[in-house]
């Protein structure tokens, strides 16, 4: 599967180029332009693998032609020599190029000076000539970087997400197995390299997906990679405590159990929707106030507040003139969740009544 996107990119990055270039040339000659060919070129150089690649080029070849025409403008008329003339405004577009970090503008940016310097000269038409070209083959460019396979890129990630969680939980799972049962020979800590080498595909796949969209929210897919590597790479990192641990049996169980959750765990915490849905059940629970587990939560929730007013000295319920009895209302439930917290609540409340900070 992943070859097989990796031939289809290949060959739709292909026609696009060939039929943006083709395009092109046929447009310049169209407009009866000097050297047709050059827009088919630049059409070739800029249609690069993603969107966002294509339009931060565009912007230096516009920028760096500017820089072109200026070198041009005052080291052509320098010298009677054309090939001379050329050779040093190369030398100074490579300088342009190379102190400006657009070096992938350099290949444009000398065929501009050739057809100028040598090919037809250094005249006002033939600038506009120049521009022309480039604007054809940067546009053109642009228009065939606008068709790509959205929905094909998507499922792969989407089964790149899947193959993830199976294999990230199997090796948990194997990680457990080992801690407890001891096997001597094991593959595992390989198959951790090889799947931390598939995530880094993975996550260059994302990005490449990423800035063909165009739109921050699908980064989701470069963050859940890079997260799954990070976790791997700790995992793998504890390769020599683990096998120290095997040696400790109480502490074996404990951390086996531990990680055996965090299998579990791996695929429903990758799903917003799953996630969503848990929340909403918790949340209506904790509203309903039916289950115990729910009483004590409320009663949890009321300890906060009342915590947060005790600690400093109850200058809160001072100054906004609190008074105990609503306090007692506020905690009136806090027994219903735990008869314990609710002495504690009570003993606070009473401490902070006789220091005057709770009017009775």
């Amino acid at each position: 599967m992943h070859t097989n996107m990796k031939v289809k990119k290949a060959m739709l990055l292909s026609l696009r180029i060939g039929l943006g270039s083709a395009a092109a040339i046929f447009l310049a000659d169209f407009l009866h332009l000097e050297s047709a060919a050059a827009a088919g070129t630049i059409t070739l150089l800029t249609l690069l693998t993603t969107r966002v690649q294509t339009i931060r080029l565009i912007i230096n070849r516009f920028l760096t032609f500017a820089g072109t025409i200026a070198l041009c403008l005052v080291i052509l008329p320098l010298w009677e020599s054309q090939l001379f003339s050329f050779a040093v405004l190369l030398v100074f577009i490579v300088a342009m190029c190379e102190l400006c970090h657009v070096q992938n503008t350099l290949s444009v940016n000398a065929l501009i000076a050739m057809h100028l310097a040598i090919t037809h000269g250094f005249t006002g038409p033939m600038i506009v000539n120049e521009f022309c070209l480039l604007c054809i083959g940067v546009v053109i460019a642009y228009i065939m970087n606008m068709f790509q396979d959205y929905k094909g890129m998507e499922r792969d990630l989407e089964t790149k997400v899947q193959q993830t969680e199976e294999a990230f939980t199997r090796l948990l799972l194997e990680v457990v197995r080992y801690i407890e049962e001891k096997p001597e020979n094991t593959e595992i800590w390989e198959e951790m390299g090889r799947l931390e080498s598939d995530l880094f595909d993975f996550v260059n796949d994302a990005r490449h997906y990423q800035e063909n969209r165009l739109h921050t929210r699908e980064g989701v897919y470069v963050q859940y990679f890079q997260m799954r590597e990070q976790q791997l790479s700790v995992v793998h990192a504890l390769h020599y405590q683990l096998r120290h641990i095997r040696t400790m049996p109480d502490q074996s169980v404990i951390i086996g159990e531990f990680i055996r959750e965090l299998a579990v765990a791996v695929p429903s915490r990758s799903l917003p929707e799953d996630q969503k849905r848990e929340l909403i059940a918790l949340f209506d629970e904790f509203e309903a106030y039916e289950t115990a587990e729910a009483k004590y939560a409320h009663a949890m929730d009321n300890l906060q507040p009342l915590i947060l007013n005790n600690s400093n000295d109850g200058g809160d319920w001072k100054g906004h003139e609190v008074s105990a009895k609503q306090v007692y209302e506020r905690q009136g439930k806090t027994k219903l969740g735990s008869e314990r917290l609710f002495e504690v609540t009570d003993q606070i409340i009473r401490e902070n009544i006789r220091k005057g900070n709770l009017k009775e």
